[in-house]
């Protein structure tokens, strides 16, 4: 073996040490997924150097030696997955109980606590949370609960310490017991359990809840909630404003109708129903608003559709624009679906044209097709513009969208007006630095063509983590992947348009993001002489996942093509130039 061989083989293998600790990490936080996918471009020279690319057995063991930890990062992954959620629920339940209640280590370091003990420690003058402590503002008290939670922990036994706050008088009861907590850091941590309750109960109840569960009128609620409370019919009377008479019929009518006669008898069945677990005014979030109208105006008689396919697959789709208008159909992008139209629809009624955006089979509301091809798609398309009354029509492709639209354009011959092709992917038999099977990307077909359950389950823990906080993954894409299209997601507008496409991509998993790869790795190559039609080619000059060689090169071997370059442009200045590359299709050429 060469000496500089040697020297690739020993790097190679720190990569891959480096990429499979930060595969382990990504498991236990999803948005790290794109920083690993950075390391990924890295470690992914064999699939990309001319030299080594002649050891396809050398590729095979790298994949060999990486796929096993995938799937064990995965099912941590998975299992963090199902402790977190565990918390979640454990934390919703305790939100819901009437009392304060607050979990805490041998040293009274906080673990977790509801909002009502956080209330607790905020407005109470002998409780407080010092520092992430908890701590009672009297020495000898605080070192008496110190005491009982040493017992606690040590014997599993219960103890009571009464509090009472010195300006007010109002008392303040602490329970300690002994508690099971879910710590991920540290399963064994142990901890107590602190039920915290004061002699204040005017938020204890609802009474929107009291008067759905008894049938109760909004001023019978009041009296209710204010007796629980512990006030007077007279003080009730005084802040409704009436005459105590009035409060005492309205008391009668509640007795009635809860079936009790004394007042301690009406508190006992309120405390002991289901009105205490309502949320609290200040917890219960306000009215839901309906949701604003996507960005994305509809045609002006119906915008949504589906099909069933010929071998009765549900097949979704969505227009927009004018009716009447040139018909475009765009095949999205892996992370876009029927929802993806990058600058906004408004632009397609200016210039008369008619955008049809079908979900591809597996995204969004389109049933998948595993191992579906290139002619699968050219099926779905026909079919398509069958049911819409289409013979001819122009189609524009966006990133792998653009490869999907390309080889189906050279099946359709003169059906297809005109091609535009964004961001796109090139055909694979492109060769030197224009090849898009280089690198990462061969890597990721490798994988996806060899493990495609595999792969779909990445993409899902990478999905998820998109859906749950997409503004944090969104900063992590651009930094690690995509520094160009900074200026893009910083407007408002097109992140949320970004947002809403992909979440629609992948409401039912990725299952279409990795036919898609699949359908890439098996494509024949097409023939230029097919692709008669004017095509129109839109690059960014400074993509980081298409790089601008393939462009290049696609112009080059396409007998009938315009290229357009943006001299700043990443993989998404599609959002910001929507309207130029639109206006294309209405061109006279």
């Amino acid at each position: 073996m060469h000496e500089d061989q040697g020297d690739d083989s020993a790097r190679h293998t720190e990569q891959l040490s480096a990429l499979t600790l930060l595969m382990y990490q990504a498991a236990q936080d999803p948005e790290r997924w794109a920083e690993m996918t950075a390391l990924l471009r890295e470690a992914a020279i064999p699939f990309e150097d001319d030299r080594l690319y002649q050891q396809p057995n050398r590729r095979r063991r790298m994949l060999d030696a990486l796929v096993p930890h995938v799937e064990q990062a995965l099912r941590l992954g998975e299992q963090m997955e199902r402790t977190r959620e565990t918390r979640d629920l454990a934390v919703a339940t305790l939100e819901r109980l009437p009392i304060g209640i607050a979990v805490v280590d041998a040293q009274l370091n906080i673990i977790t606590l509801n909002r009502i003990a956080a209330g607790a420690l905020s407005d109470s003058e002998v409780l407080s949370n010092h520092q992430g402590r908890l701590r009672i503002n009297n020495r000898r008290q605080h070192q008496a609960l110190h005491e009982a939670l040493a017992r606690c922990l040590e014997q599993g036994s219960h103890h009571a310490l009464p509090l009472t706050e010195p300006a007010t008088g109002v008392t303040v009861s602490l329970l300690v017991c002994p508690s099971r907590t879910v710590d991920m850091e540290d399963p064994e941590r142990p901890a107590a359990t602190l039920f915290i309750s004061h002699s204040n109960l005017d938020n204890l109840v609802d009474e929107t809840l009291l008067g759905d569960l008894y049938d109760l009128t909004p001023a019978e609620s009041k009296v209710a909630k204010g007796l629980v409370s512990g006030h007077t019919l007279d003080r009730i009377a005084d802040d409704a404003q009436v005459a105590p008479a009035t409060v005492r019929a309205q008391l009668k009518s509640v007795f009635r109708k809860t079936d009790t006669g004394r007042q301690a008898e009406l508190v006992s069945v309120i405390l002991s129903g289901l009105a205490p677990l309502a949320p609290r005014p200040a917890e219960r979030a306000p009215a839901a608003r309906p949701e604003p109208p996507l960005d994305l105006p509809a045609l002006d008689s119906t915008g949504g559709g589906q099909l069933t396919t010929r071998d009765g697959r549900a097949l979704r789709f969505h227009q927009y624009g004018n009716a009447d208008g040139t018909p475009v159909i765009f095949f999205h992008s892996v992370r876009g679906s029927r929802l993806e139209v990058p600058g906004g629809a408004d632009i397609l009624h200016e210039l008369n044209l008619r955008l049809i955006v079908p979900d591809r089979a597996g995204y969004g509301l389109s049933d998948p097709l595993k191992d579906r091809s290139i002619d699968d798609l050219v099926s779905d398309l026909e079919l398509l513009t069958e049911h819409l009354g289409i013979d001819r029509f122009h189609l524009l492709g966006y990133s792998l969208g653009g490869f999907l639209a390309l080889h189906c354009a050279g099946r359709l011959g003169d059906r297809v007006q005109r091609l535009g092709l964004v961001s796109a992917l090139g055909p694979t038999h492109l060769s030197g630095d224009a090849d898009p099977m280089r690198g990462l990307f061969r890597m990721v077909v490798g994988v996806a063509d060899r493990a495609p359950d595999l792969m779909e389950n990445v993409l899902n823990l990478v999905a998820r983590g998109l859906i749950k906080n997409p503004d944090k993954h969104l900063r992590r894409f651009v930094t690690f992947t995509s520094p160009a299209d900074a200026p893009v997601f910083a407007q408002q507008r097109h992140r949320d348009a970004y947002v809403k496409a992909v979440k629609e991509a992948y409401r039912n998993g990725c299952q279409g993001f990795v036919e898609d790869l699949r359908a890439v790795a098996r494509a024949p190559e097409p023939d230029a002489a097919s692709l008669t039609m004017p095509v129109f080619l839109w690059h960014g000059e400074r993509d980081g996942q298409v790089p601008v060689a393939q462009a290049l090169a696609v112009d080059q071997w396409l007998p009938n093509s315009r290229l357009t370059l943006e001299p700043d442009g990443g993989h998404f200045f599609v959002y910001d130039r929507w309207r130029a590359i639109l206006t294309r299709f209405t061109e006279p050429l």
